[in-house]
């Protein structure tokens, strides 16, 4: 019913109240579904960048790693040279010191069981 001295009937003025209370539960579910799209998306940047984080932590221990394995192997190849000295040292502390330097000698260098020294050489100590 229109009236003409712009007043607003009872029905129309429900009715008027009816849309504004579905306009403002549509603006506030799409508002709802802005802020999901918004988490979802935060939670992904999120898991991404743990992702990366995580990368770089497996390659940052790789390559940390390498270098303790290089510095074991630098170690062992340490430790065999001190033994090597230290059983040099106990020869020459010793009387017979001529047979087991020709001993020692020739057990270091053998390879597939065959001597690189000719004994020949080996009798001139």
């Amino acid at each position: 019913m229109i009236n003409f001295l712009n007043e607003i009937t009872p029905t129309e003025q429900g009715n008027q109240i009816k849309s504004m209370i579905e306009k403002k539960k549509l603006e506030q579910t799409n508002l709802n579904q802005l802020s999901r799209i918004i988490f979802y998306r935060n939670h992904q940047r999120k898991c991404k960048m743990i992702s990366i984080m995580i990368q770089l932590l497996v390659q940052w221990r790789n390559q940390c790693y390498q270098h303790i394995k290089q510095m074991n192997q630098l170690c062992k190849k340490f430790d065999l040279i001190m033994k090597f000295l230290r059983s040099l040292w106990n020869m020459i502390q010793q009387k017979a010191f001529k047979q087991q330097l020709i001993y020692f000698i020739s057990t270091m260098l053998q390879t597939k069981g065959k001597c690189h020294i000719k004994q020949k050489y080996l009798t001139k100590f």
